[in-house]
């Protein structure tokens, strides 16, 4: 035998499939650039259409997914209240997780869009929490909420800078 052995599938262009659809310019996986909307007080930050990797086998969106679009709606949040990240990192202000709890109300699958809401923060000492909500059209799919607690850059608990503290109260209103 010589040569390379046949492949174990073969693509050409000309093959069709039955789920090939028109492709659609979309808002999806983009923050809303400015743009306000509310839904149930929740402010709507970012909109995601669910990939492939979202998913588990069931076509159906893996719970672990739902942590990076959490951090993803809050950034989006705090970007559009002018306090990005970023910025916190920039002055040596730091938040690790402490807490996330979750709600999951409806399965989610493959290729649906879903809206990230959030909620102004609420300072409690040391820590920060938004509540989240994410929807499906008008429907609730996922709700729950994120606990950051400010720490320093050797990971020691640390008081939130005032500032900081004016700034989120600022959301709040």
């Amino acid at each position: 035998m010589s040569g390379n052995p046949p492949p174990l599938f073969s693509f050409s262009p000309e093959d069709t499939f039955p789920f090939r659809r028109k492709i659609i310019k979309s808002p999806c996986n983009k923050p809303l650039g400015g743009r306000t909307q509310e839904k149930d007080g929740y402010l709507i930050t970012a909109a995601r259409r669910v990939r492939v990797y979202d998913t588990d086998f069931a076509g159906v969106v893996y719970y672990g997914s739902y942590t990076r679009w959490i951090e993803e709606a809050v950034a989006e949040y705090m970007r559009g209240h002018s306090l990005p990240f970023s910025e916190l990192q920039r002055r040596e202000v730091y938040f690790a997780v402490k807490e996330v709890r979750i709600e999951y109300l409806s399965p989610v699958r493959y290729e649906e869009v879903v809206e990230l809401g959030v909620r102004p923060p609420e300072l409690k000492g040391r820590r920060v929490t938004f509540q989240f909500c994410f929807f499906r059209g008008a429907d609730p799919v996922v709700r729950g909420e994120i606990t950051y607690a400010s720490i320093d850059k050797d990971f020691r608990p640390r008081e939130i800078p005032e500032w900081v503290k004016e700034e989120y109260m600022k959301m709040r209103r």
